[in-house]
């Protein structure tokens, strides 16, 4: 694991776009999933 953490940092500070995807597109996924889950519950009410 402290090899794969090692590969994941260096590839990071050699793209940093990498990790402003990454950190931009976990939010909005998680928030368009929650979206569809309240849909779904409040549909149902």
């Amino acid at each position: 694991m402290g090899v794969a953490s090692n590969l994941t940092v260096k590839l990071l500070n050699r793209c940093r776009w990498i990790g402003i995807a990454i950190i931009v597109y976990v939010p909005l996924d998680i928030i368009w999933e929650g979206g569809w889950e309240l849909l779904a519950l409040y549909n149902h009410a």
